[in-house]
């Protein structure tokens, strides 16, 4: 795929003077082959079950890049696959929001744990100098 790419973007004026393909059917084959770029990329996504947080800033840099040289045919003669369409990228990013949250609620609840944990051991240790206390000397508690 990224052969015949490069081969239509380097040949595409030549193809067209000599009258074998009309530009038309030269920006369909480009579809076309974008269109197998993006499949690919989303079978990679379905095989490896997440892109990692590098893979969506690359993307969204090569996004940039096409972006801002759309009218240029040397940016789709890039040999890299083709990033996946602008929703899949947002729910991945939305996915690994998600599971940012999650890990803060984690964390937050380990936490809370912990104190919960620090005070019930330190009520227990009270309601056992407590006991000591009125215990040893009942009269202890009303002399003071």
């Amino acid at each position: 795929m990224r052969q015949l790419k490069s081969f239509i973007n380097q040949e595409s004026k030549a193809l067209v003077a000599s009258a074998i393909a009309t530009e038309a059917q030269l920006a369909e084959l480009g579809a076309a082959i974008r269109k197998a770029d993006e499949v690919n990329c989303l079978a990679q996504i379905e095989r490896e079950g997440r892109s990692s947080a590098e893979q969506l800033a690359r993307w969204r840099a090569e996004e940039a890049a096409a972006a801002a040289a759309s009218s240029s045919s040397a940016a789709s003669s890039g040999t890299k696959p083709a990033a996946p369409p602008q929703e899949i990228i947002a729910a991945i990013e939305a996915i690994h929001g998600a599971e940012a949250r999650r890990a803060e609620h984690a964390r937050l609840a380990a936490a809370s744990e912990g104190e919960l944990r620090r005070i019930d051991m330190n009520q227990s240790r009270i309601r056992e100098n407590l006991k000591v206390r009125v215990f040893d000397d009942p009269g202890a508690s009303c002399k003071r």
